[in-house]
């Protein structure tokens, strides 16, 4: 079951606000960026750049996703290894104050 609506509201202003702060200079944003999706319970961080050899085509690299899980109330965190696997984040605050 997805996050719902209001949840998802509270989650893109958080998300907006972290880009805010987070992000690089305008002037090189095309070259560097990043960006994040929310897919079902789940929320994607991920850098947005040229392709090396094409710097017309542009890519999307994941590199931390956080899953809401319903039952506990909390989120759980991860990042995402260079083997593109998922590593659990041990957060001391259990991923309750992400939103």
């Amino acid at each position: 079951m997805a996050i719902v609506t209001l949840q998802t509201l509270e989650v893109i202003e958080v998300m907006e606000n972290f880009l805010s702060r987070k992000r690089q200079p305008e002037e090189i944003r095309n070259r560097l960026d990043i960006g994040y999706k929310i897919e079902g319970q789940s929320i994607i961080l991920f850098e947005i750049r040229p392709q090396w050899n094409k710097p017309e085509i542009i890519l999307e690299h994941p590199f931390a996703k956080t899953t809401f899980v319903k039952t506990k109330n909390s989120w759980k965190e991860f990042w995402i290894r260079a083997d593109l696997k998922l590593a659990q984040l041990h957060a001391k605050t259990n991923g309750k104050a992400f939103v």
